[in-house]
Order: C-alpha cells, then structure tokens, then sequence
C-alpha cells in the first residue's frame, strides 16, 4: 500500500471483530486481559424488529419502533456531505454497498438506511451479508459471539489488509432480534462503519487485488490475530482447561503461518524479511506449545506472555515493506513495539477487526 493509504482502522472491529436492544447503547465485550494484541469490540446495532415482505410491502413488528420510524420519516435522506441516497430496509442491502444512517447512528434500531454511492461520503459499507440456519432463536448471547465470529472473518476476506485501514474504522453488524428470528428473519449484516469522519470510497480490498506472496502471508496472519483474540472469557485459573485448549489453536493457526513463510524464503527478494519473521513465529510456537502443556496458572501464563513478546511487529512491518503491503502499525500492535523487535519509529494507525470486533480494536480490530 502507498503512503497515501489511510491510517489502519481502531478491528472491522475481526470483525470486530458485537446487539444493543433498542434505546440501549451498543453492546460490547468485556474488557481483555492486556496481553491482547487485537481485541474484540465489535460494535452491535440491534435490528429490534421483525421484517416480514409481504407482496411490495415492509411490516415492521414491535412497538418498541414506533418513535424511531417517526424520527425516520422526517428525515429527508440527505447523509454526510449533502449526499442522497435512496431509503432502504437494513435487509434489503447487499455486500459493496455503502449507505447513511439518519444522524450518523448505527447502534439501536435501523429499520431504514439510505444507500449512496461509496465514493460520497457514508457512514458504513457492507462487507458481507450472512444466512442463520432454520432453527430456533439461540438467544441473544449465542448470536452476539457467532455474528461477531463471521463478520470478523467475512471482514477479512473483504479488506484483506487489515493495517491499511483507517483509524477511524469500527466493525459493526446488524442481527435479527428475537421478534425478527420468529418472522423469518435470518439475515447478518456485517458492515465497517465509518461515523467518526466525512469518509469516502470504499474499504474494499479484494482477494485478487492482491498478488500470490502477498495473500500467502495475509491469510495466515489473519487467521492468528482471529485466533489470539478468540481468548477464553474467564480468567486462566478458573477455565485452564479452555486455555490450554486456546494455546493449542494459537499454536495451529502459527503453524499454518510458519509453513507460508518457508515458502517465502525461497523468494530471494523477500528471504531476508521472511525468515526475520520465521524466526519470530517459530519462537512463539514454542511457548505456545509449553503454554498448551502448561501445570498451573503461573506456568501458563508464563509462556502466553513470553508467546506474545515473541511475535515482533518490526518483523513483521519488514516483511509487510517488502511485500507492497501496509507497514503503518495499528493502534492495537502499538504497545508491542517496545518489545523484542519492536519498532523505533513509524506511524501509527488502528486496525479492527475484526473481528471480528472488531469484526473491530478493532475489529475493533475495533473488530465492530
């Protein structure tokens, strides 16, 4: 990425990396351990609403809506910047699209939105739109963590680089309420908001924009931020079990990273910076698998530390560097740099996340 790229986002918020009930402020995850590198806030907006089409027209279920479609239908559908759109249900939007919220609101409820081109100025783009399976309403919880999972990783998929987004970027979905799920309702929306500032264009960065060696790295990579972050909620003495089981799917998706980078080395142009970063994923592999194997608390987090210090973030904007892609560091890798490899210098920016979020740290990543 050039120069001119926008400071990474604060993920997707992997993502996001995620619900808030109507007139409630949006929900978030309890605050992670510092020894996060990406941390999950995946902003939730809540469709506290049925939606049922009927021929060509829209029910909204729910009294909770009344006052909110009232303020909606005062509102002229003029966005950021004067820009028009045109008024659609918050079902009705499709991946790539880019759209306004009246006052520049994602959390609560979002019967309408309006949908401008991505190149005037908008509050959120569209990173993918996703299916919930037949069944019975999971409750509220259930829903939060497996939208905030895939929005992350759908956020991933859809902006690849995960540095080269803007700060200002948060991870932020769109669920079916209970009252939506009983109507019919299964559809996620994943979006990157973009409320913080006047933004324009799209966020998109497509896996074919991207050459071999560069999505050879990016894949891995993200699938360890998405992993480090998907930390149990309890704290290690009362779930080692889940921890242990955590450093072991660390120590995989690391694995899966270390076998892209062999490949990397064979590169003359990138052997130098690939094998800086080898070195630093084969370090933290091996805590990893003391972690896995870890005989109390102490001992476990003894290695979790010494598994995250390991993983240099100036190794890693090296090979970032010579590869083409992205080397500002975002906000959530900040605080390791002045560890072993840390950076001396460098600007940086937040990434989401995703994510899952983050979606965003989001995100959010703030993965939101």
């Amino acid at each position: 990425m050039s120069d001119q790229t926008p400071d990474p986002w604060a993920p997707p918020v992997h993502p996001t990396p995620w619900i808030a009930p109507a007139g409630q402020a949006p929900w978030s995850p309890p605050g992670p351990p510092p020894r996060k590198r990406r941390t999950r806030v995946l902003v939730a907006g809540a469709v506290a609403l049925a939606v049922a089409v009927a021929g060509t027209g829209v029910v909204l279920l729910g009294r909770e809506l009344a006052s909110g479609l009232e303020d909606l239908e005062r509102e002229s559908g003029s966005g950021r910047g004067g820009a028009a759109g045109s008024s659609a249900s918050i079902g009705e939007v499709r991946a790539g699209d880019c759209f306004n919220v009246p006052g520049g609101r994602l959390e609560g409820p979002t019967p309408r939105v309006f949908t401008v081109a991505c190149a005037e100025p908008h509050d959120a783009e569209v990173t993918a739109v996703l299916d919930e399976p037949r069944r019975p309403y999971p409750g509220k919880d259930v829903l939060d963590e497996r939208s905030g999972d895939r929005c992350w990783q759908a956020q991933d998929r859809y902006a690849m680089d995960a540095w080269a987004l803007p700060a200002y970027a948060q991870s932020h979905y769109f669920a079916p309420s209970r009252e939506g799920w009983r109507a019919g309702d299964r559809r996620t929306v994943c979006v990157i908001a973009t409320t913080g500032t006047e933004h324009r264009g799209s966020v998109r960065q497509p896996e074919e924009r991207f050459t071999p060696d560069q999505r050879a790295f990016l894949g891995p990579v993200n699938r360890v931020e998405f992993v480090l972050a998907d930390q149990p909620e309890p704290e290690p003495e009362q779930a080692p079990a889940a921890y242990r089981d955590w450093a072991r799917r660390v120590d995989g998706a690391l694995a899966v990273e270390e076998r892209a980078l062999g490949g990397l080395t064979g590169r003359s142009e990138l052997r130098r910076a690939a094998a800086a970063q080898l070195e630093a994923v084969r370090e933290s592999r091996r805590a990893w698998a003391l972690a896995a194997r870890a005989k109390g608390t102490t001992a476990f987090e003894e290695q979790w530390d010494a598994g995250l210090s390991a993983l240099s973030v100036e190794a890693e904007r090296g090979l970032r560097r010579e590869l083409g892609l992205s080397d500002r560091v975002p906000e959530w890798l900040q605080e390791f740099e002045d560890g072993r490899g840390g950076s001396e210098g460098g600007s940086g920016g937040g990434s989401g996340g995703g994510p899952g979020g983050g979606p965003g740290d989001g995100p959010a990543r703030e993965s939101a």
